[in-house]
């Protein structure tokens, strides 16, 4: 009768001969698979979320086309709230004045958000003086750009990676919750960039172009810039599927 392995019992010889080889083997099998797909991975990027410890930053709060911050150097910090939420119910009140917020930051490329504290001690002082005047351009220049729709707070270091199909489900919830909508696409150099996009005069995107999130898409429209951040604005038949444009 062959021997048989019993847990209390103690492993019988030929067993342990058997684990002597396979054990070593599986590791090395796990460990060659593991960096196999890791290098598969893409890179996702520079992206930053500090949530270690908070930051303040002073400005001037607008609304339009989404709430942001313009600091007197002209450079555009867009602001949301904790979680997949918007700030504008809590910063209505305070439209155009010169304030100084506090909270978490987020930033890729350069491209700046604010995360808002919990509770009034996110706004450490406010003020009637609007601060400096800056160049808040919303113009009509046509474009068409080829890039993929993100929602900016996951893109820009609340998930890595915050793009791709993977990742469509949840900027979908976030876009719809009131955070930004941006277009990761390159400029003209090869840099990339990432435009605030609005549809229809808004930044809450309708269905149809929900529904092109995370997909390569062609978009036409106007560009224009608020403070330091691009903004391309169209109407919702001026977002389409790239491939489907693609030409021979």
């Amino acid at each position: 009768m062959s021997d048989l392995y019993v847990g209390y019992l103690k492993t019988p010889g030929a067993h342990k001969a058997l684990l002597r080889v396979v054990l070593p083997l599986v590791i090395v099998l796990f460990a060659v698979v593991a960096a196999a797909v890791s290098a598969q991975m893409r890179d996702p990027g520079e992206a930053v979320w500090d949530i270690a410890s908070s930051k303040q930053w002073t400005g001037r709060l607008v609304e339009d086309p989404f709430p942001m911050l313009i600091t007197d150097e002209g450079e555009a910090v867009l602001i949301v709230e904790i979680g997949k939420f918007g700030a504008l119910p809590r910063l209505q009140d305070h439209i155009g004045k010169r304030v100084t917020l506090e909270g978490f930051p987020l930033e890729r490329d350069g491209r700046k958000m604010i995360e808002l504290l919990e509770g009034d001690d996110a706004f450490v002082s406010i003020s009637d003086d609007a601060g400096r005047a800056f160049e808040n351009v919303v113009g009509d220049e046509p474009v068409a750009m080829v890039g993929e729709i993100v929602d900016g707070k996951c893109f820009l270091g609340a998930m890595k990676p915050g793009d791709g199909k993977a990742h469509k489900a949840c900027a979908v919830l976030c876009i719809r919750g009131g955070l930004p909508p941006m277009v990761r696409t390159r400029d003209e150099a090869g840099a990339w960039i990432y435009p605030l996009l609005m549809v229809d005069g808004s930044t809450d995107l309708p269905d149809r172009v929900l529904d092109l999130i995370a997909e390569p898409v062609r978009i036409e429209g106007a560009l224009g810039r608020v403070g330091d951040l691009w903004v391309i604005s169209c109407d919702g038949e001026c977002v389409r599927p790239y491939p489907d444009l693609a030409g021979p």
